[in-house]
């Protein structure tokens, strides 16, 4: 009996990378198809006043989210619970909201993009917790994970309370800056992916040490030779 349990929970964890990657790319590759329906006219791009950063904002997120799921998919392992089908289809829900809202008035599309980094909260914490209660599947990368999962909330906490406070000047305000509005919060979303960016390829240093970096990460990372 043993021996046929380990056999399950070793199936289910070797069945947890396409199966995760298959949900989420089935969810994005979705969002991506009706966000091309709202694509706004580029050829005024230098006036900025048709959606254009909004759906720039949105295509990013679709990235963000499948980079996400797809790297940690990859990198960490667990037996995926109810909660690992629910919080990607309210991710997805969020984004939805937020493509439908391209051209909606500022307070529906900053709410939506609040809810969105919010849900991703409880997205990281949930894979940090299942990181840690399987920790035997995920010796080589548990002790980055832990770092990460600290900085990571860190910086989320800061962007969901920043955006919260800027819905609630977006309400109180009656004339404001779209675009500048909308500027700051393509730049939160541009900050968080170099942040990952950065993150995962410290655990892929740690896990292929002759792994060839690109310029600009061995500048910022590079060793210094001992003498």
């Amino acid at each position: 009996m043993s021996k046929h349990r380990h056999e399950i929970r070793t199936i289910l964890l070797d069945s947890f990378q396409s199966s995760y990657i298959t949900l989420i790319s089935i969810f994005q590759g979705a969002l991506f198809a009706y966000l091309i329906t709202k694509m706004p006219d580029f050829s005024n791009f230098h006036q900025l006043k048709n959606g254009e950063i909004r759906f720039v904002i949105c295509l990013l997120s679709i990235f963000l989210v499948w980079n996400e799921y797809t790297i940690g998919a990859r990198i960490y392992r667990w037996i995926p619970t109810t909660k690992d089908t629910l919080i990607p289809f309210f991710i997805t829900l969020f984004q939805y909201k937020m493509i439908a809202s391209i051209n909606a008035d500022n307070n529906h599309f900053i709410s939506f993009y609040l809810a969105f980094w919010f849900t991703a909260v409880i997205a990281y914490s949930n894979m940090y917790l299942m990181v840690q209660k399987f920790k035997e599947f995920n010796i080589s990368t548990y002790r980055y994970s832990k770092l990460d999962s600290y900085q990571t909330h860190k910086l989320l906490l800061f962007f969901v309370f920043v955006i919260l406070g800027l819905l609630v000047i977006s309400f109180l305000k009656k004339e404001i800056d779209i675009r500048a509005y909308e500027l700051f919060l393509f730049l939160l979303i541009f900050i968080f992916l170099f942040f990952r960016r950065i993150q995962y390829k410290k655990i892929l240093l740690h896990l292929f040490p002759n792994y060839r970096f690109s310029f600009f990460h061995n500048f910022l990372f590079k060793k210094k030779k001992k003498t």
